[in-house]
């Protein structure tokens, strides 16, 4: 028999009722439930898209993100860094 480990949550007193009166055990019906949203939450199935993920194609997607969102990011700061030199400079004048 698999470990189980118990929690307690709040509910609704509508949402306790339906439990009540469901055919379904109340451990039953939650875990199925519980187990319905995991299998339907893309984050539940997250690490099974990344290992099909190539590294040559993570690489090229990487770099295209890189060079069209970062790079000009970084020139700007580098911009706006010198123009607060030049202005620190003109104010101490």
């Amino acid at each position: 028999m698999s470990d189980t480990k118990g929690i307690a949550i709040r509910l609704d007193q509508e949402i306790y009722k339906k439990i009540e009166k469901h055919e379904l055990s109340r451990n039953k019906l939650i875990q199925k439930a519980v187990m319905n949203f995991l299998e339907d939450d893309s984050i539940a199935n997250k690490s099974d898209i990344e290992e099909n993920i190539p590294d040559e194609m993570y690489d090229e997607i990487y770099n295209t993100i890189y060079n069209a969102e970062m790079a000009p990011l970084k020139q700007k700061v580098e911009h706006q860094k010198e123009m607060i030199t030049l202005l620190k400079e003109q104010l101490n004048e």
